[in-house]
């Protein structure tokens, strides 16, 4: 709004899953999913919120109570026929009635729509995992500990990218925002802001490959992680051992 700042004064739950989306209208409102209310009490409820004109509205939804979610809006570009252009989608929060990471991911829109698209990689339920969407691309980028992902709302599924992220006091829930196409920033429990983008290969395969979805394919003649390690030609080896044995045999021969 320029220069000027607005504010709405709402009581707003505890850890929801929050993003940014457009509504129906077309205007940019940010919805709220789950979290706690004052009480302590888990919520099922959306909170839709116009930070322009103040206003607060609440939808129900299918979704079970679930606090500390990961959510963003992706562009839908058609790919759930029955729901906006721009969704909201949610992964990894914890279900309130058993304490474990909810297994499904789920997209919402500011309608009250819910639609199941995917389910989560194991690491989901053993580590505490981040994510960062963009909005343009459809497409999430999930970092865990060990792991990392690019989830696509088109196939609804989760690739698997390079191992070991590099920061090892990652926490879930910790903010993350995207910073180019995959590229996103977050903050770990120390405070300090890490970089990530899980298409690009550390060490740019030491020049020994191509990257591509964040691993390394080695060219001849180099194998490793990371394309480090030069092994001998086969072809040469093979070659070598049938000269070397034939000069052998005719020395033999010569000889008798």
């Amino acid at each position: 709004t320029g220069n000027s700042l607005t504010s709405a004064a709402f009581k707003l739950p505890l850890h929801p899953g929050m993003a940014t989306v457009k509504d129906e209208n077309g205007a940019t409102v940010l919805v709220l999913v789950g979290g706690l209310n004052p009480s302590g009490e888990c919520l099922s409820t959306i909170l839709i919120i116009d930070p322009i004109l103040g206003t607060l509205r609440q939808i129900s939804s299918d979704i079970p109570p679930v606090q500390q979610l990961s959510a963003t809006s992706m562009a839908n570009a058609g790919v759930i026929s029955s729901m906006l252009p721009e969704v909201v989608v949610l992964m990894g929060g914890q279900e309130c009635s058993t304490g474990q990471p909810m297994a499904d991911v789920f997209a919402i829109d500011t309608t009250g729509k819910v639609s199941s698209v995917g389910k989560l990689p194991d690491a989901f339920s053993t580590e505490a995992c981040t994510t960062g969407m963009g909005s343009a691309t459809g497409e999430a980028t999930v970092v865990c500990p060990s792991s990392s992902y690019v989830y696509s709302l088109e196939s609804q599924k989760f690739t698997q990218t390079a191992n070991s992220t590099k920061s090892p006091t990652l926490l879930g829930g910790n903010p993350v925002t995207s910073m180019f196409a995959t590229e996103v920033a977050m903050l770990d429990s120390s405070g300090a802001v890490w970089a990530y983008d899980p298409m690009q290969c550390s060490y740019n395969c030491s020049h020994n490959g191509l990257c591509v979805a964040g691993f390394c394919n080695c060219y001849d003649n180099f194998q490793g992680q990371f394309c480090e390690t030069e092994v001998a030609n086969q072809e040469v080896m093979i070659i070598t051992f049938v000269v070397v044995s034939a000069v052998c045999l005719l020395g033999l021969a010569l000889l008798l």
